[in-house]
């Protein structure tokens, strides 16, 4: 199909009397349920055609080292729920609708921080979902060679309800580019807990692991940002994938002005038919402020004592369930080497471990999901305890903090652990980042470390 022409920022008639014809051809000669329409785009920014009430509500994608990024827009599937899911079934749903269709055609969404498990606490996530996942009527893709239109249709559609589709696209418009320089000026800034609560935290966390009932719990920070005016989804995604490239960025849409969005480097694990890569990340140091001090704080993370232990625990667990799931399980480290390898990202490092192998048959992706996550990297280890020492010490509910979030295919699964993460409530924003505590743990250097994860998001919002 040629590219789509516009006209004041407008889809010229001819183009789309062009899709049109496509989606006619498509449905009389598949038999797949979805099925996907593509053509060529202008070169735009993708964040730049969100917000737009023509078709309602948005989400963002953009996988980490890869140079492709994508906006949905509106809904042409959704999958959700308020209460306890079975993963695996929520799966089984998605790739049963994907069955014969476009292998490129992905569910975008996630979970709050249990899979599913509602609040125990009143908060301000209650009302929105446990789980969502959106198949989207609309994707705008940029990659290294252009941008793609993709207009999402189900085969068994009225023509009518493919009549509408039409008319939504015709009302989109298409920006040449996007202003991120219009935010409005932050008034205040709430910490939950403050240092004081933080510290009585870490010292009772730090003295169930002295009598051996658990190894390593991860306490989470909450930093309610509030501002003079509504914050923009498009426009915070724009300032942190400026200085976030070595990450993954999302954004999901609950309702008009709510929005979970991020920047976070930590993969849960991709799989590509059976073959499936997982990461162990955990272990922390800011970056230098030049080369040598950057190389140095790389060094002594390599060889401290406490940060070395608290990624072991996260690999071993990884290990554990990829020899349950996979018949060999290979270190993967560019390296080459059985250690741990430094990630750089914009403001921190960080100890990474990479694992590969080959699903045995009939492992789902729900059931994988729910074998790795939490790993120790988010909640701690042994799994229960840390988890239940989290819910009674943290003074908030994460809700979607430290929860998986990623793209569900008809071949394939990528999901990442949504930290570095933010709740977008209209003029107010609540950031969330945590670290692990272990023996050898100090208060100051933890609340510290906190403060490092959270400068991408400070930065953007120009607090730095």
């Amino acid at each position: 199909m040629a590219r789509v022409k516009t006209h004041r920022g407008l889809i010229e008639q001819d183009c789309l009397e062009r899709i049109r014809q496509a989606i006619t051809k498509t449905v009389n000669q598949t038999s797949a349920s979805v099925i996907r329409i593509s053509t060529d785009l202008p070169l735009l920014d993708p964040l730049s055609v969100m917000n737009q009430a023509a078709v309602g509500e948005a989400l963002y994608w953009s996988r980490r080292g890869e140079q492709r990024e994508t906006v949905g827009l509106g809904i042409l599937h959704e999958i959700q729920g308020t209460g306890p899911v079975e993963a695996s079934k929520l799966f089984d749903q998605m790739t049963t609708l994907l069955k014969d269709a476009d292998p490129t055609i992905r569910f975008y969404g996630g979970f709050n921080f249990l899979v599913g498990v509602p609040a125990m606490r009143p908060s301000l996530w209650q009302g929105l979902p446990q789980y969502r996942f959106v198949l989207p009527r609309f994707e705008i893709v940029r990659t290294v060679e252009g941008c793609r239109l993709h207009v999402n249709l189900i085969r068994e559609e009225s023509s009518a309800e493919r009549e509408r589709t039409l008319e939504q696209l015709a009302l989109l418009r298409w920006p040449d580019e996007m202003n991120t320089d219009d935010l409005p000026s932050l008034q205040e800034r709430i910490d939950r807990p403050d240092y004081e609560q933080w510290r009585a935290m870490i010292e009772k966390v730090l003295h169930e692991i002295k009598v051996n009932k658990v190894q390593k719990v991860v306490l989470a920070r909450e930093a309610e940002m509030r501002f003079n005016g509504p914050l923009a989804m498009n426009v915070l995604l724009g300032r942190l994938r400026a200085i976030s490239k070595d990450c993954f960025g999302f954004g999901l849409q609950f309702r008009s002005g709510e929005a979970w969005i991020g920047a976070t480097p930590e993969r849960i694990f991709y799989r590509n038919g059976r073959s499936l890569q997982v990461e162990a990340v955990a272990g922390t140091r800011p970056r230098g402020s030049d080369s040598r001090q950057d190389e140095q704080f790389a060094s002594s993370l390599l060889v401290d004592g406490k940060e070395r232990r608290e990624h072991e625990l996260v690999a071993d667990h990884i290990r554990t369930v990829l020899r349950r799931f996979c018949g060999s399980v290979v270190n993967d480290n560019p390296s080459g080497g059985p250690g741990p390898v430094v990630i750089k990202q914009a403001r921190v490092q960080h100890l990474s471990s990479r694992f590969s192998g080959e699903l045995n048959e009939g492992v789902s992706d729900g059931e994988l999901l729910c074998a790795l996550h939490p790993t120790p990297a988010v909640g701690g280890t042994p799994r229960d305890e840390a988890v239940a020492m989290i819910q009674a010490l943290e003074p908030f509910d994460r809700g979607w903090y430290a929860g998986p979030i990623g793209t569900v295919g008809s071949r394939a699964a990528e999901f990442a652990v949504a930290i570095r993460s933010g709740l977008l409530c209209g003029s107010r924003l609540r950031l969330y980042s945590g670290a692990g505590i272990v023996e050898g743990s100090v208060p100051e250097s933890e609340w510290d470390e906190i403060e490092n994860k959270l400068s991408s998001f400070k930065s953007a919002l120009g607090e730095l």
